[in-house]
């Protein structure tokens, strides 16, 4: 993977084409475009961005989604074409992905089952088999409860567990899928 050139001047902005042109050797190193159903090429569409992402990168990611992102200025705005359609290039790609992946937006199933946690593995096991229902014989805990209980945990593995609960929870309750 090719490293970013240095900055000429420290606080100045790194020059956009050095900056592209290192994205684009980013996602080739990766083999992106050898797992990929179509060729490289340059902007991408909102469509291509995603299936790019899905296809290589193993991301949870539709064009819709994607924009979504933009929209809710989450990731940088990507370029907007004379139609008015969103134009992705490759610094705009990496920094997708790279949104996706803190937000742990993976393919079930994917390469990516190595860094969630055991709980959240059984989680999408539940989900394949269908809806999910609200827990029986067990205290069902509401949204402020594990609200609290994120808030307050002191170590990362019960933090875990409560953000598996809390997706739990915001589906069987409110139709909510994250």
């Amino acid at each position: 993977m090719s490293q970013s050139k240095p900055l000429p001047f420290p606080g100045l902005p790194a020059d956009p084409v050095d900056e592209e042109n290192d994205a684009r050797e980013q996602i080739r190193a990766a083999g992106w475009w050898d797992r990929a159903s179509f060729p490289e090429s340059w902007p991408l569409s909102s469509t291509l961005a995603a299936i790019l992402l899905r296809e290589a990168g193993e991301y949870a990611v539709s064009a819709e989604s994607a924009e979504d992102l933009a929209r809710r200025r989450l990731i940088g705005f990507p370029g907007v074409s004379e139609s008015e359609e969103f134009e992705w290039n490759a610094v705009d790609v990496i920094q997708l992905a790279n949104t996706l992946e803190v937000r742990r937006e993976w393919i079930p199933g994917s390469r990516h089952d190595a860094k969630k946690h055991p709980m959240q593995k059984h989680l999408d096991t539940l989900r394949e088999a269908g809806p999910l229902a609200p827990p029986e014989g067990i205290p069902h805990l509401d949204l402020r409860q594990i609200a609290l209980m994120l808030t307050t945990a002191d170590n990362r593995e019960a933090r875990e567990i409560h953000f598996v609960a809390l997706q739990a929870i915001l589906e069987t309750d409110h139709g909510i899928r994250i």
